[in-house]
């Protein structure tokens, strides 16, 4: 209660007062009438600012495993690796271009190998290391090596005892049979048994080219032996001159040497020292 007023209200069977500047009202209040209707809302109000971020929170349980998708759609074909190949084939690159590639046959240690591209070089690692190796087996029979045609016919051959035979013409460009003679020849055959004949020239059956021919650099021949052995001197090589003690004095005539100069044929009589 305010020390001005008084006001007493009756509601219902009560009564309210209510002092107001040193007055006392008394009223009766009636019953509550029915209820208004709603006002309009009034305009929102401006936002506030954003609170700062609070901490991370822990990470939570992992969920359970979704159901599987649905399969796509096949991709398109790669390259992939070139179709084909056999066992010990390996696939190499043809050119520079990308998956350009095809099966090759692998050169292995412990199969036979047939080399068809190209020069095949063996570079040795220093002067003293020997450039190539064919050994034997033992007990070998076949060619240690050949050369062939390209029918596969054998042209030259070193044999299991290390003899070389040639089935053609053998010609020689430089030193054969060694090297560091000091005569410097281009040929040389050097025994190597006494009981062994040096060197042997066969002739075929019916052979009718000479067996050996000494010939000028314009392939002329200057002597020759016959298929039958005998020698033959070229027109103008039949002069010779015998020096102080080459020539022994004849003791016995043994037989006669038959040769033919300048198509002339010629009985020398040798002797037995």
């Amino acid at each position: 209660m305010s020390d001005d007023t008084l006001t007493i209200t009756e509601v219902v069977n009560s009564v309210t007062v209510t002092p107001v500047n040193n007055t006392v009202t008394v009223s009766e209040v009636g019953t509550q009438g029915p209820a208004g209707t709603n006002g309009t809302n009034g305009t929102n109000g401006t936002n506030g600012t954003n609170g700062t971020n609070g901490a991370t929170g822990a990470t939570g349980a992992t969920g359970p495993t979704g159901a599987t998708g649905a399969t796509g759609a096949t991709g398109a074909t790669g390259a992939g690796v070139a179709v084909g190949g056999t066992v010990g084939q390996a696939l190499t690159k043809i050119n520079s271009t990308d998956y350009n590639t095809q099966w090759t046959t692998i050169p292995l240690l412990t199969t036979a190998n047939t080399f068809s591209g190209g020069v095949q070089q063996m570079i040795t690692a220093s002067a003293a290391t020997v450039g190539l190796i064919v050994k034997a087996t033992a007990s070998q029979s076949a060619n240690l090596q050949q050369w062939q045609d390209s029918t596969g016919s054998v042209k030259a051959s070193i044999a299991n005892n290390g003899d070389l035979t040639n089935n053609g013409v053998f010609t020689v460009y430089g030193r054969f049979g060694g090297s560091g003679f000091v005569d410097g020849a281009s040929l040389r055959v050097n025994a190597y048994s006494t009981s062994v004949v040096t060197a042997v020239i066969k002739a075929l059956s019916s052979q009718t080219s000479n067996l050996q021919e000494w010939q000028n650099s314009s392939s002329t021949v200057l002597t020759a032996i016959t298929p039958s052995g005998t020698i033959n001197f070229a027109s103008g090589n039949t002069s010779s001159t015998a020096t102080a003690g080459a020539i022994t004095a004849p003791v016995l005539v043994s037989g006669y040497i038959t040769m033919q100069v300048a198509g002339t044929t010629v009985k020398v009589p040798y002797y037995e020292s």
